[in-house]
């Protein structure tokens, strides 16, 4: 029964605790012998590889222990020794089950200077490894930060390579940032099955996000939501339209400081049913909004998009003690459909905008930049 958990690389509580049940440690320690192999490799080199990646420690749990029952997250998801400046490496062709159990990572020794490094290797003509989240119940893929009441700062994650699902019913976050964190990488990821790709949960502080050259789509509600500071979002790809309603976006930033969105693509083959790329909140000292493409078509019976699908806002919300932009520069920007304005600004004193293409190739009233 493990070696058949073992191929199917899963990574469930569920699907270990057959495994301890019928041979108990002798499997265990056997299974961690052959996670020596191909099925597992890990190339960092590390003669004790079973105590600093996951998906060795599946076969003795945490410390040699048997996995929790009963919790929401295998307690692997749970390990605080997993090693810094050396990659995880996962297959290329590859699927890790992880069931309705979150990731959970909070490692202290990290830190952006010295990150715990997810990725890939392999033949480059397979896929990505797919880390497939297959329970109805899902909150979130990955958790990086314990819970609301810990605020104790943390960070230096990179993810690379990587192929994000969720279960396909649109549920929870693929990722999930909170607390005080501190140094997110998710470059050349696809995130897709969830509710909300990346949320950067809101009244916390995460800082320095670099989601670069990914894939966000196929999720129920928004791409990107969420508080970020001092963050760069670019050459991404978000497709998220599944749910018709006028608060959901593609992009949503609620406040925060000193973010750049550039060069992001949102192209569309049908009409937008809300905002694209949408700032709420205050601002303090500088947003950048740039070369970033945004376009939508007519539905197949000629449907416009809807009146308040504007394509970019940045708009107060709430009452003006708590909003505001300063230092917005919303440059060269590709905007093409959407609804009765193209670009929409307010509350944003010195704001600079410049060299935007808007362009209509319907009938219809629209005001570019309001």
């Amino acid at each position: 029964p493990f070696a058949a958990q073992r191929d199917r690389h899963d990574l469930s509580t569920r699907g270990l605790d057959g495994a301890f049940e019928d041979g108990g440690r002798r499997i265990a320690r056997r299974a961690q012998e052959q996670s020596r192999g191909k099925v597992y490799a890990v190339e960092h080199g590390s003669a004790s590889l079973h105590r600093r990646h996951d998906l060795d420690a599946i076969a003795v749990g945490e410390r040699g222990r048997r996995p929790r029952r009963g919790g929401n997250e295998a307690s692997v998801h749970r390990r605080r020794d997993l090693a810094t400046a050396e990659a995880q490496r996962f297959q290329r062709g590859g699927q890790y089950l992880f069931g309705d159990g979150s990731y959970r990572l909070r490692n202290p020794a990290a830190s952006r200077a010295n990150p715990i490094v997810w990725t890939d290797y392999g033949d480059s003509s397979l896929p990505m490894p797919v880390w497939q989240w297959d329970g109805a119940g899902v909150s979130t893929g990955v958790e990086l930060g314990l819970n609301f009441s810990d605020m104790a700062a943390h960070g230096g994650y990179a993810f690379r390579n990587l192929d994000i699902r969720g279960a396909g019913a649109g549920n929870g976050f693929g990722f999930w940032l909170k607390g005080n964190v501190d140094g997110v990488q998710i470059s050349a990821c696809e995130i897709s099955g969830f509710y909300i790709g990346l949320d950067g949960q809101g009244g916390h502080n995460s800082a320095h996000l670099e989601l670069l050259n990914s894939r966000i789509h196929g999720n129920r509600g928004m791409g990107l939501l969420g508080t970020l500071f001092d963050s760069v979002i670019q050459g991404n790809h978000f497709d998220n339209r599944l749910v018709g309603n006028h608060f959901v976006h593609q992009i949503y930033l609620s406040s925060g400081d000193r973010n750049e969105v550039r060069s992001n693509r949102m192209i569309f083959d049908g009409p937008a049913s809300s905002g694209t790329l949408t700032v709420h909140g205050l601002v303090p000292t500088s947003l950048v909004i740039e070369d970033n493409d945004i376009s939508y078509e007519l539905g197949p019976n000629g449907e416009q998009s809807d009146e308040g699908a504007w394509l970019i806002s940045i708009n107060p919300y709430g009452g003006p003690e708590v909003n505001g932009f300063n230092g917005l520069v919303v440059r060269n920007n590709r905007l093409k459909g959407g609804g009765n304005s193209a670009i929409v600004v307010s509350a944003a004193p010195g704001a600079l905008i410049e060299g935007n293409t808007v362009r209509l190739d319907r009938a219809r009233n629209q005001i570019g930049v309001s």
